[in-house]
């Protein structure tokens, strides 16, 4: 069962926790006590009400697999004339043993001038013995702001989502360079969406398929949507890091493709990624070649739609797969996160990978 907003109300920001646990009484009232569900800390960041309307909806999903107490944050909001304004709200859904159980959700929306003011409105909302991760949940890049840096050193885990960026190659940088020192967990929601190409890729490299294994590979081209451009970026990082390629140049033509050399021991890999004209940000193909001649093999990685990859080695040993792909929301993305504390380590590496190709075509 979906999870429902009860019992909404609005208040100072002062009273926010009084508020939080009247709602609990109020549903005392209607019978069997509902149980109060919490694991974490999610403090959400949107710069403004347009991108806060994507939000809700999301999180009331989020709430069944992960309970947390949500803290939606709204930099610049237009429904407020001064100072900060709260809203308190339980997102209860049924949960075993048709128990009603309910999340606690707190929205502050700021008016511009009190948006400096929001991390210090949140951090006694905060469950202290709870882990904390902050959503940025806008379209800048970490670190993008003083309150990006406020609200960060109060988290124990960081996300992003790079797909949407507004220039990319300059977001990838940045968010690689505060990575590095960073003493939170990171994670960019477009690494989970690439799992499955991932999974195929590593396919490839099976040596019945690849005729001399990983050292054969000639050539990387990759197609992707508009706005794609850093998905597709960590993709090329990880299989960089993984195979110990190193990057020589890079050459850019706007809107159109990107070209990298890598030197791949004595032999060289020439990586090119190409913007298609419209459709969804996503990955659209993936071809390596490798070998030469008669021995030359192509496999083709193709997102046949927006559930389902097929794999297609073309060459002296052919051979098809398909994998099936199910669509992941915003809200299982987080709640996966959510529930992981251990730094992934083939992230950290594809991140610094692609944070040197974005260095090559940036002037």
């Amino acid at each position: 069962m979906s999870a429902a907003v009860e019992h909404s109300l609005t208040t100072e920001p002062a009273a926010i926790e009084r508020e939080l646990r009247r709602l609990e009484e109020q549903d005392a009232t209607s019978g069997q006590r509902p149980v109060r569900a919490c694991m974490s800390n999610l403090i959400v960041y949107c710069d403004d009400e347009a991108q806060a309307a994507r939000v809700p909806p999301e999180l009331t999903t989020l709430v069944e697999r992960h309970p947390a107490r949500i803290l939606l944050l709204i930099g610049e909001s237009t429904a407020v004339a001064s100072g900060i304004a709260a809203e308190v709200s339980a997102l209860s859904y049924q949960g075993s043993g048709r128990r009603q159980v309910y999340a606690e959700h707190v929205r502050l929306g700021a008016a511009q001038a009190a948006r400096r003011r929001l991390p210090a409105t949140v951090r006694p909302l905060l469950v202290g013995d709870l882990p904390t991760t902050l959503w940025w949940a806008t379209p800048e890049p970490p670190p993008a702001s003083e309150t990006f840096q406020q609200l960060a050193s109060m988290a124990d885990q960081v996300l992003y989502d790079s797909v949407g960026w507004r220039e990319p190659a300059r977001g990838v940088i940045s968010a690689a360079n505060w990575a590095v020192a960073a003493r939170q967990r990171v994670a960019d929601l477009a690494w989970s969406r690439n799992a499955p190409w991932r999974g195929l890729i590593a396919e490839v490299f099976d040596a019945t398929w690849l005729r001399g294994g990983i050292s054969a590979i000639r050539e990387v081209e990759v197609e992707h949507g508009p706005n794609g451009l850093p998905q597709v970026w960590l993709l090329i990082g990880w299989l960089a890091s993984c195979l110990g390629w190193r990057l020589r140049d890079g050459t850019l033509r706007p809107g159109v493709d990107i070209t990298w050399t890598f030197d791949a021991g004595a032999e060289r890999v020439r990586v090119t990624v190409r913007r298609l004209p419209e459709g969804s940000p996503r990955i659209r193909e993936l071809s390596i070649r490798g070998g030469s001649g008669s021995a030359e093999t192509v496999a083709r990685i193709t997102a046949l739609d927006a559930e389902n990859l097929s794999l297609c080695i073309e060459g002296s040993v052919a051979a098809q797969s398909a994998v099936a792909m199910r669509p992941l929301s915003p809200a299982s993305l987080l709640a996966s996160h959510l529930s992981e504390r251990s730094i992934d380590p083939l992230f950290r590496d594809a991140l610094a990978s692609s944070r040197e190709l974005a260095k090559a075509v940036v002037a």
